[in-house]
């Protein structure tokens, strides 16, 4: 198995970065729009990586407008079951 287009590409984006090439040197070089280069380089610079951080935490079990009926089902009464609801 060889690397994938996504790793290379990115590897070449940083290498031309340490490079100190310019941002259009870079779109050229890696054959991309300069928006996407743009991206990675903004992104390297700030947080000095160009991986996705993982979610801390975790997806929320209701929706904001389930949330929202919850709320007023409880406001109206409040010794409401969770079976009820």
């Amino acid at each position: 198995m060889g690397r994938r287009d996504k790793e290379t590409l990115i590897e070449m984006i940083i290498n031309c970065i340490l490079q100190e090439q310019s941002e259009n040197a870079i779109s050229e070089t890696v054959q991309k729009p300069r928006t996407t280069s743009h991206y990675r380089v903004k992104k390297f610079k700030s947080v000095e990586t160009v991986e996705n951080k993982s979610r801390s935490k975790c997806y929320k079990k209701l929706t904001d407008a389930d949330e929202r009926w919850t709320m007023g089902e409880v406001k109206i009464d409040a010794r409401v079951n969770a079976s009820k609801l």
